[in-house]
């Protein structure tokens, strides 16, 4: 039985973010939560975007987080629960897409063509306590954001592009 093709998105922007040591309730943190949209077209490789890395280490190793992607269609439901726009990249995404499926249609394992790369969803983003800090947010935000089914999804590369 072969597999079906991958879907496809649309990339409406792509963000890139090195890991300073900022304090977050006083105590020093790696992130790179903060990240910043990227004006020219990057590669992706197993590891993720040129120019790209991780915060801190995660359970599933770099390479199934090699991007984090965010549907542009969920902007609006989060801002609405904050009470204001939040900017795009704002949730830390690698990949800002329009047009594709989002993470309740998404199986793991689906795959997902973005230009001439294909990625595979892996998890859906569990968020920490970080989302909080950088987005303003009230404690009970992180808690919401996952139940809203709007959290985005991890991914690894299976073909770079």
């Amino acid at each position: 039985m072969s597999k079906p093709p991958p879907q496809s998105a649309t990339v409406v922007a792509l963000f890139t973010g090195r890991s300073p040591t900022v304090a977050i309730h006083d105590l020093p943190e790696p992130t790179a939560y903060v990240r910043r949209r990227s004006n020219v077209p990057l590669a992706v490789g197993p590891h993720g975007l040129e120019g790209d890395t991780l915060g801190t280490p995660r359970r599933l190793r770099q390479i199934n987080h090699a991007l984090y992607l965010m549907a542009q269609e969920h902007y609006l439901a989060h801002s609405d629960r904050l009470g204001r726009p939040v900017p795009q990249g704002g949730f830390s995404e690698n990949v800002l897409y329009a047009g594709g499926p989002s993470e309740t249609e998404l199986r793991i394992g689906d795959r997902l063509r973005l230009g001439n790369a294909e990625i595979i969803a892996v998890s859906p983003r569990v968020p920490c306590y970080k989302m909080t800090h950088f987005l303003c947010a009230d404690q009970g935000y992180p808690a919401a954001f996952s139940a809203s089914g709007r959290t985005g999804f991890y991914a690894r590369v299976a073909v770079p592009g």
